[in-house]
């Protein structure tokens, strides 16, 4: 499951969990999102201005996260 984004409305409730709480370990343990995973995506919203400004529509968060977000790369195994 690694490497995977996280789908656009768990997005949007992953958004909501980070806005009502400061620890990441709290919100891993609440969505079942791994903590760094969460981690990555509160410095992404902070950067985004998404923690304290309004939350935009699904359209609008769906175009900021591929714009602003770098896609994770695959592993690098040589064979």
């Amino acid at each position: 499951m690694a490497g995977r984004s996280i789908q656009l409305m768990d997005l949007r409730n992953l958004l909501l969990h980070l806005r009502d709480n400061p620890s990441d370990r709290a919100v891993a343990l609440d969505t079942g999102i791994n903590r760094r995973t969460v981690g990555r995506y509160r410095r992404w919203a902070t950067d985004e201005q998404l923690l304290t400004d309004p939350l935009p529509s699904l359209e609008h968060l769906q175009s900021r996260r591929s714009a602003s977000l770098p896609a994770a790369t695959p592993p690098q195994n040589v064979s």
